[in-house]
């Protein structure tokens, strides 16, 4: 006792205990209930409970003294948390639904990451640079595949508090198309290629500052071939 007391007194303890339930509900399907609690003197500083029963869910949270650690997933949800007593320090939720058809495949979703601004790692990136400092950055993402056509339509949006700072398509289900947008707090940098078309473009607010388009045809016949370009 007097060695971990010398050490941390958040390792010191004088009872220590666990409790666990594991239950086996259907051998053949594979579906358990297990918990398990651990008690240190009188903070329970461990609690995991795995369930497949209905909705395969795994949640487990660890407290170290004032800070909390919470983490749950689900087959459509991803999440952490950590807390300050009662205060949220950082919060990361990822919530997604996956579809799979015959000859198609879905997946969309978002993801959240919160920091409050009394967090260290906050406070690291605003010492580092204003532009690099967040309290909410959102991931919206939608990724569907036709399998069969080889086809793909693919959105990404990512939004810095109340700022987009990218946006991403690409799609080649009718026109094959890459389009991305990226915002550095004044500065815009837009890109678009298209098999006919290369148009790159820089903005300051709405000014443009450079601008590039490259626009050609191909045609190709059984003994000719042919490029035009007009830039």
């Amino acid at each position: 006792m007097g060695v971990l007391s010398y050490v941390s007194s958040s390792l010191c303890f004088k009872d220590w205990t666990a409790n666990y339930h594991l239950e086996v509900i259907d051998k053949a399907a594979r579906k358990v209930n297990v918990q398990v609690h651990v008690t240190k003197d009188t903070v329970e500083v461990l609690q995991i409970d795995v369930n497949n029963v209905q909705v395969p869910t795994i949640t487990t949270i660890c407290n170290f003294s004032m800070k909390k650690f919470i983490v749950k997933i689900t087959p459509t949800l991803i999440s952490f948390e950590l807390m300050d007593g009662k205060v949220s320090l950082l919060k990361f939720l990822n919530q997604f639904t996956m579809e799979f058809g015959a000859n198609s495949y879905l997946m969309k979703g978002t993801a959240n990451l919160s920091l409050n601004e009394n967090f260290f790692i906050y406070k690291v990136l605003s010492y580092v640079s204003s532009s690099l400092c967040f309290k909410d950055i959102t991931n919206t993402y939608h990724l569907e595949v036709l399998t069969r056509q080889q086809k793909s339509n693919i959105l990404v949006l990512t939004t810095k508090d109340t700022l987009e700072i990218f946006h991403a398509e690409v799609n080649n289900v009718n026109v094959s198309t890459i389009t991305t947008i990226c915002n550095f707090n004044s500065m815009k940098f837009i890109a678009k290629i298209t098999p006919t078309m290369i148009n790159i473009e820089m903005l300051d607010g709405k000014v443009s500052l450079i601008h590039y388009l490259n626009q050609l045809t191909i045609e190709v016949g059984n003994n000719s071939y042919l490029v035009e370009r007009d830039n």
